[in-house]
């Protein structure tokens, strides 16, 4: 996919309300090795203390486990082309989930008949409608092969589109992301290069009624 709808970036997105996002963490790109070290050693006590102590194996969650985590979602900022990136703390655990943000040329989206996830209506306050879309993969771990899930916000005009994409996770994880998913959505907005805003058009993509998720999940976002 293309990074933005306009090759000289007069297309803007950014998020225009400020909003709580328990758990989850901006990577920011761009820094030179003494700025990451800085950043790391800054965030490590605060997601320590967000996502709490001991883990529910009885065991504690340690600076290592944490900072290990979060080099781990700076070298993955480095290497990809997203307007935005976000490391996802959705439990109390160092299990953090890859959320990614960015602004596409409608052209380059795959057909509604390529996704072969459940697609659900969205609506999100600036973007107007949209499509949630999830998808069980199979994927090998450490431990093993391990069935997975992705989660796709798309919301999209003739032009251009707006993806939210979380990379393959645990379905558990995936659930108490959304949370914070949902409010992330709700704050995003993007701006034509002529200043007006975009709205989504209706999509006429294959929904499915209902929530994909129970709504009263609980978790750190």
């Amino acid at each position: 996919m293309s990074e933005s709808p306009d090759p000289v970036g007069s297309w803007q997105l950014g998020v225009v309300e400020e909003v709580d996002l328990p758990g989850w963490v901006w990577l920011p790109e761009d820094m030179e090795p003494a700025q990451r070290d800085s950043w790391v050693e800054e965030v490590v006590p605060a997601v320590i203390e967000l996502i709490g102590n001991p883990e529910p194996d009885g065991g504690s969650t340690t600076s290592v486990d944490v900072r290990a985590v979060l080099e781990s979602g700076l070298e993955a900022r480095a290497e990809s082309p997203s307007y935005m990136m976000y490391l996802v703390f959705p439990v109390h655990a160092p299990a953090a989930v890859m959320c990614h943000v960015n602004l596409v040329q409608t052209q380059d989206l795959p057909d509604w008949d390529d996704f072969s996830g459940r697609m659900h209506p969205a609506q999100a306050r600036y973007l107007g409608p949209g499509v949630q879309i999830t998808t069980e993969v199979t994927a090998e771990t450490d431990q093993g092969p391990a069935e997975l899930t992705t989660l796709v916000y798309i919301f999209a005009d003739a032009e251009a589109g707006i993806v939210v994409t979380f990379e393959p996770a645990f379905p558990q994880l995936i659930a108490q992301a959304m949370v914070g998913a949902g409010l992330l959505i709700n704050a995003l907005a993007v701006s034509r290069p002529d200043g007006t805003a975009f709205e989504a058009a209706p999509s006429t993509a294959p929904v499915i009624a209902g929530d994909e998720w129970p709504s009263g999940s609980q978790g750190v976002s």
